[in-house]
């Protein structure tokens, strides 16, 4: 599991118009966004070795968006409970 949240924080860096650390979410949080993650690559893989396509063999997941509540600034999920 904790690689698993190395990876999710990896992801995430780079881009200067998103936010680039999950550190504003608590660690139960983090935890289980680095499952859901995972569990999107498995799936998404799956998907991808049915793919007769060049072009399908070769997706690739760029990015994870947060919406909401966990998405949003620190502090801000106070407000929301």
């Amino acid at each position: 599991m904790v690689e698993a949240l190395a990876a999710l924080r990896k992801r995430f860096n780079g881009s200067a118009l998103t936010k680039s650390s999950l550190d504003h979410l608590p660690e139960k949080k983090q935890r289980e966004l680095a499952r859901v993650v995972e569990i999107i690559h498995e799936e998404f893989e799956n998907a991808l070795k049915g793919g007769e396509a060049e072009f399908k063999k070769k997706g690739r997941i760029w990015k994870v968006i947060l919406f909401g509540s966990m998405a949003a600034a620190p502090g801000s999920m106070n407000r929301i409970r």
